[in-house]
């Protein structure tokens, strides 16, 4: 195993893969790395990640640009919620949890 983990290591630090690091419970997701990026929205309850390419800050990021005088080469954008199979049990027990 730790083996895996110097060859994936290796393998970011040539820039061929790319390692995305979630919040919640330590998790990495290893994927090619690509032209472009990508954005993610994750489970917090059953960890699935769906990736999606939509990016509504690339104008954010130019304004920023512009009143900071940084040169900003990226951003990351993970969202978290809960999937539709996580989302109806999820809500119900936060509702027997915290019933109003």
């Amino acid at each position: 195993l730790s083996t895996v983990y110097r060859t994936l290591d290796c393998l970011v630090n040539n820039e061929i893969v790319t390692k995305l690091d979630f919040s919640i419970e330590n998790k990495a997701l290893f994927e090619f790395n690509r032209p472009g990026h990508r954005h993610y929205l994750v489970c917090m309850k059953c960890s699935r990640v769906r990736t999606f390419d939509y990016c509504v800050l690339s104008e954010y990021e130019k304004e920023l640009a512009a009143k900071t005088d940084y040169s900003i080469v990226g951003h990351k954008l993970d969202i978290y919620g809960y999937c539709p199979d996580c989302a109806p049990a999820e809500l119900k027990r936060q509702k027997t949890e915290h019933p109003h």
